[in-house]
C-alpha cells in the first residue's frame, strides 16, 4: 500500500456512546503520522470529565482504558472548528439534526467518515442521502461498516471492516489512516451497499433473538440466516446497493455476528419473546417496556429499521416474509412472537426452489428496480 500524501490534522468524532468511544480510543492510539490529534464531543458532562480526567467512560466500556489522548468536550463547535474529517457516531434518527447543528461550524471540503447503521423512518433515507439533504457546504461522504463490537476494538482483538466512498482519493488516505495489523479495510465505491447492509442486517438479528427467545432450537438458527440474506440482497438491490457488497463483510460479515447474543438487536429480540405474556392487557407493549428497561437504552438500531424498511417494501411490493412477519409482531401488534417463524413461511410459501434460476439473477442484477420478487 502506497504511502499517503495528506494526513488528516483534525479528527472529530461526534456521539461519545460505546462505539463511537471506542473508535476514539482507537484513532488516538494511531502512530502519529496518521492524524493531528482526536476530539471526542459527547452532549453528557459527566461523561466528558469521566474521560478527560479518569480516561473511562462511566457507563460504557466500564473496563476500559481509554486513551489520554483523547480530548473529549461537551461543545460542538470546539469539536468541529478546523476538522477536516468528522467521524459520525450518532444513532442513525439523530444523524439529520446532528448535521443541522453541526452546519455553522463545518469546514469546506470536510470529509465525513458515518458510522450509523440504519434507515431513516420518517423521509425513508439513507445515512448518505441524509448527508446530501442537509449539508450546505462542499464534503466528502464516506461509510465504515462491517462485523465489529465496540469491545473487541477495546481488547485489540483483530476486526476487518469495508469502507465505502466514491472518490479514490478519499477511500486511498481514510484506509491508510485507519489499516493497521488489528483492523484490516477493504474498499469499495459502493456506498449505497454498505450502508444498506449495516442497516438491514439489525433487522434480521431482531428475528434471529425472537427466535430463541421462542426456544425454536439451534439448527433454525442457520436456515434464517440464509432466508436474510436472500431478503438483503433483494431489498438492498432494490435501492442501489450491489451483489457482491452484500455478500462481504458490511453484509454477511456483520449479519453473521449481529445474529448472536452479544448483539444489542438480538437481545432485544430474545427479551422481548421471553417477556411476552398473551395474557396481559398490552402483551406488546408491556414487552417493549420491559425488553428497553432491561437494555437501558431506546437506540435500537434493528427496530427503527424495520419501521423504515417495511414501507418501502410495502411501496415496492416486494416479496420479504421475514420483513413483513416481524413488522406484524412489533408495530403492527398482529401476531404474537410465537408466531414468527409460521408466518415467516407462510409468506416464504411462493418460494419453490432453493435459489433464483441464473437468468433471473442476471436480471435483478442489471434491473433491480424491475425485476424482484413481489407480494402478488
Amino acid at each position: 500500500m502506497r504511502k499517503t500524501k495528506v494526513a488528516f490534522q483534525n479528527v472529530a468524532v461526534i456521539g461519545a456512546g460505546g462505539f463511537g468511544t471506542a473508535i476514539s480510543h482507537y484513532l488516538a492510539e494511531l502512530p502519529p503520522d496518521r492524524h493531528g490529534g482526536v476530539t471526542l464531543y459527547g452532549r453528557d458532562i459527566v461523561v466528558i470529565d469521566s474521560i478527560n480526567s479518569l480516561h473511562r467512560h462511566p457507563s460504557r466500556l466500564q473496563n476500559s482504558q481509554l486513551s489520554p489522548k483523547i480530548i473529549a468536550v461537551n461543545s460542538l463547535s470546539e469539536a468541529l472548528t478546523n476538522a477536516d474529517l468528522v467521524v459520525l457516531s450518532v444513532p442513525a434518527q439523530h444523524l439529520r439534526t446532528v448535521l443541522r447543528k453541526a452546519q455553522p461550524y463545518l469546514k469546506p471540503n470536510t470529509i465525513l467518515l458515518n458510522l450509523a447503521k440504519g434507515i431513516e423512518i420518517e423521509g425513508l433515507n439513507t445515512m448518505s442521502e441524509v448527508a446530501n439533504q442537509e449539508m450546505k457546504s462542499t464534503f466528502t461522504f464516506a461509510m465504515l461498516s462491517g462485523p465489529s463490537f465496540a469491545h473487541d476494538i477495546m481488547r485489540k482483538k483483530p476486526i476487518g471492516l469495508t469502507l465505502g466512498c466514491q472518490k479514490r482519493d478519499v477511500r486511498h488516505n481514510l484506509q491508510v489512516m485507519l489499516t493497521t495489523p488489528l483492523l484490516d479495510v477493504k474498499t469499495t465505491s459502493d456506498i449505497r451497499g454498505v450502508e444498506l447492509g449495516g442497516a438491514l442486517k439489525n433487522v434480521f438479528a431482531i428475528a434471529a433473538g425472537i427466535l430463541i427467545g421462542c426456544e425454536t432450537g439451534d439448527s433454525l438458527a442457520g436456515d434464517l440466516f440464509t432466508r436474510s440474506m436472500v431478503e438483503m440482497r433483494e431489498i438492498g438491490l432494490l435501492l442501489g446497493g450491489r451483489w457482491s457488497t452484500f455478500s462481504g463483510r458490511s453484509g454477511l460479515g456483520d449479519l453473521a455476528i449481529t445474529c448472536t447474543p452479544t448483539s444489542r438487536n438480538f437481545k432485544f429480540g430474545q427479551i422481548y419473546a421471553e417477556s411476552y405474556d398473551a395474557n396481559s392487557p398490552s402483551p406488546h407493549e408491556n414487552s417493549f417496556q420491559t425488553t428497553i428497561e432491561q437494555l437501558g437504552s431506546r437506540t435500537i438500531e434493528g427496530f427503527d429499521t424495520l419501521g423504515a424498511v417495511y414501507k418501502i417494501s410495502q411501496r415496492k411490493q416486494a416479496l420479504t416474509p421475514i420483513i413483513q412477519a416481524l413488522w406484524q409482531i412489533l408495530y403492527g401488534h398482529e401476531l404474537a412472537p410465537t408466531n414468527l417463524l409460521s408466518e415467516i413461511r407462510k409468506l416464504d410459501a411462493q418460494r419453490h426452489h432453493e435459489g433464483p434460476n441464473v437468468l433471473s439473477i442476471l436480471l435483478h442484477e442489471l434491473i433491480p428496480h424491475i425485476w424482484y420478487r413481489r407480494l402478488k
